[in-house]
């Protein structure tokens, strides 16, 4: 057993390898003279100076950084305390000459070894095979017995880590006996050294620039820098799937109806350098049009991937209207995605790191005022002289008729959709702008939606949120964000001709500065017009 006894009077433990020393120490510079040593002073400039980056403390007096000195009789703390004062007590009752002697260069210094009983002349007290300081410092067994858990086997035939190598053998390979994996390179020793022959000290054996884990996932030779011969492991791509270790834990008990995956031919192990998170952003949370969960995309690779979104159910919607969206730096964009019914896959190629997800752009278009399918013309005819020509009617874009190469499609379905509703052909951007008394919608540029009191010719007086701070103040510019990408994909999406389209192609967003609905939109405890709580007076509660 090792011996301890420790007196701390600001209640902080000091572990020093299982030996502890008397003195106190009164402030930055001044030591007291410790029983039997030399002077405080003479013995500070007679020996070696250390530093230790932490020490365990109470939040009372916690130090970050401590500067001790060691000499002959003891361990002198020189650092000061929060409240200027140093209250360690540490005692060394024994008063054992302290060297840094090994006569028998097991790994323990010969005071240590008086100080336990062990034999400092003998590297191996107990004869059990395992070096003295070896088993002190990894195994924990008694240095003085060969075998320390009276089961029959000796200390050297056991295997504490329980990873197939003895401990005789993991000291005599370096190996560490408390760990499966010594130089964590994914393998574990027992399989570096009987079934890949790999070093086990080294995580990348033949030094390619791969770990070795890596090599035998990906089908190299762990002890070949070119496994073909040619070209360095490290920069070979290959075709790759990544696994479930990639996704949070939030993305892995998501229920949404699409489950993502990352592949790509890539360098390295894919698993190892992409990852998916679930977030959460208020702007997009109740939108209709948002039919995916919003993951961030993390990477390690300057080369794009494919984002797969699978389904097992079937959208309730028109899977056409889907499409996989990028949201970086406040901007979105399209990505360029492609819809396998057969194999229920959607998917697109991504290279930056950012938010991704999946709209149905119909609903989300809708959200912020464009109603495709209501902003069509509702006759467009062409003369009977050019039927022989690419011909195309649409009537309130039911149906549509194309004589060309002797087909005809008739969009039927499309018809018993939409003929038993009447088709409003007002655009839906003039469906918010409501009654004054209902107040009035705007999108922020971060695509949320507000609702404002009174008109928007008002903003320059009004306070919604009474925060002390005008609408106008607080919305700053507005400005018109081309949408015409979303409006002629989903046109494409469904064979309905570009031209026929004439409702809205732009949505207005406010580069805001402060939220015009939120008292206070930063959380930091005040108004965004930084007045006080009780000067604030009125309705906050908006109208149904």
């Amino acid at each position: 057993m090792k011996s301890k006894k420790i007196k701390n009077i600001a209640c902080i433990t000091f572990v020093i390898i299982g030996i502890f020393y008397s003195n106190i120490v009164t402030g930055n510079a001044s030591i007291k003279t410790t029983r039997n040593s030399k002077s405080g002073n003479n013995n500070i400039n007679e020996t070696n100076k250390k530093e230790d980056s932490q020490v365990n403390t109470t939040e009372e007096n916690k130090i970050d950084k401590i500067t001790y000195t060691y000499g002959d009789y003891g361990l002198f703390i020189t650092k000061e305390f929060n409240d200027g004062k140093n209250h360690i007590l540490i005692e060394n009752d024994k008063m054992i000459l302290i060297s840094e002697k090994d006569t028998d260069g097991d790994g323990l210094l010969d005071y240590m070894e008086d100080l336990m009983g062990y034999d400092k002349n003998k590297k191996d007290t107990d004869g059990d095979g395992l070096n003295d300081g070896f088993e002190y410092k990894y195994l924990n067994t008694d240095v003085l017995k060969k075998d320390s858990d009276g089961n029959g086997i000796s200390d050297a035939d056991e295997d504490y880590d329980k990873d197939g190598v003895s401990n005789i053998k993991e000291q005599e390979l370096g190996t560490n006996p408390n760990s499966v994996d010594t130089d964590n390179d994914g393998l574990t020793d027992y399989e570096e050294l009987n079934k890949h022959h790999t070093n086990p000290l080294r995580p990348d054996t033949d030094k390619d620039g791969l770990s070795d884990s890596e090599e035998i996932k990906l089908g190299l030779d762990p002890n070949k820098a070119k496994t073909d011969g040619v070209t360095i492991d490290s920069e070979r791509l290959f075709e790759q799937s990544a696994d479930e270790s990639i996704k949070s834990k939030n993305v892995l008990e998501s229920d949404n109806w699409l489950s993502p995956s990352i592949s790509g031919k890539v360098h390295h192990d894919i698993s190892d350098n992409v990852g998916l998170e679930l977030v959460e952003y208020p702007s997009f949370k109740d939108n209709k049009g948002v039919v995916s969960d919003i993951l961030k995309y993390k990477t390690s690779y300057d080369i794009p991937v494919k984002l797969t979104f699978s389904y097992k159910t079937y959208y309730l919607g028109d899977i056409k209207n889907l499409t996989i969206v990028s949201y970086i730096e406040g901007e979105l964009k399209i990505v360029d995605t492609n819809i396998d019914t057969r194999n229920k896959k959607i998917y697109g190629m991504i290279k930056d790191e950012g938010e991704y997800f999946v709209i149905d752009i119909d609903k989300f278009l809708k959200e912020y005022g464009i109603d495709v399918f209501a902003g069509m013309s509702k006759w467009k005819d062409i003369p009977k002289s050019k039927m022989n020509e690419k011909t195309k009617i649409v009537q309130n874009f039911l149906n549509i008729l194309e004589n060309k190469d002797k087909k005809i499609y008739n969009i039927e379905k499309l018809r018993g959709k939409l003929e038993f509703k009447e088709i409003d052909l007002k655009s839906f951007r003039k469906k918010l702008l409501k009654k004054p008394k209902e107040g009035y919608w705007l999108i922020l540029d971060d695509y949320s939606k507000i609702k404002l009191n009174g008109r928007i010719t008002d903003i320059k007086h009004n306070d919604t949120d009474k925060d002390g701070l005008t609408d106008a103040e607080e919305l700053g510019i507005g400005v018109d964000i081309d949408m015409s990408d979303y409006i002629n994909l989903l046109l494409d999406r469904h064979s309905i001709p570009r031209e026929t389209y004439n409702g809205e192609k732009s949505i207005i967003v406010w580069r805001f500065n402060s939220n015009p609905t939120e008292l206070d939109t930063d959380f930091d405890g005040l108004p965004d017009g930084n007045i006080r709580y009780s000067d604030i007076s009125g309705n906050f509660d908006e109208e149904d």
